[in-house]
């Protein structure tokens, strides 16, 4: 049991970690893709 919560844990936390960067990443997307269209 302690060890299926555990991994469960860790489970949430990476998926967790994933979602961040993912959202991380699009933003930057958007900055560099603003930038670039007030460059133009």
């Amino acid at each position: 049991m302690t060890i299926m919560a555990l991994t469960r844990v860790t489970r949430s936390n990476d998926y967790f970690a994933m979602d961040e960067s993912i959202k991380k990443h699009k933003e930057n997307s958007i900055l560099s893709s603003l930038c670039a269209y007030i460059m133009i």
